[in-house]
C-alpha cells in the first residue's frame, strides 16, 4: 500500500507540473517565437519561414518616390474669388 500511496503523489506532482508548464510557460514560449519570428520577417522584408517570399512593393516604392517627400502633401491649383492660388507643399 506505501508503494501505491508514493506512486500517486508523484502522479499528483507531475499532474502539477504539466498544468504549470501548458498554462504558464507554454504561452511565453510561443509568444516569444511568434515575436522573433516576426521580427526576422519584418527584417528580411518578407515572409522568411521556408525561403524567402518579398513583400509586395509599396505605392511609395514604385512610384520611387523618397520617404522623405513621402510625408509631403501637395495642395492642388485653385481659385478664390477669381485669383490663383498657388501650390504649395506642407511638411510634417
Amino acid at each position: 500500500m506505501a508503494n501505491a500511496q508514493n506512486t500517486d503523489a508523484i502522479f499528483a506532482e507531475l499532474t502539477k507540473k504539466v498544468q504549470r508548464e501548458v498554462q504558464i510557460n507554454l504561452p511565453r514560449k510561443v509568444g516569444m517565437i511568434a515575436k522573433n519570428q516576426f521580427s526576422y520577417n519584418f527584417h528580411k522584408g518578407g515572409f522568411a519561414d521556408s525561403r524567402l517570399e518579398p513583400w509586395r512593393a509599396t505605392m511609395r516604392q514604385q512610384l520611387g518616390i523618397s520617404k522623405s517627400d513621402a510625408n509631403t502633401i501637395i495642395i492642388p491649383l485653385y481659385y478664390h474669388n477669381n485669383t490663383i492660388i498657388l501650390p504649395f507643399r506642407m511638411v510634417f
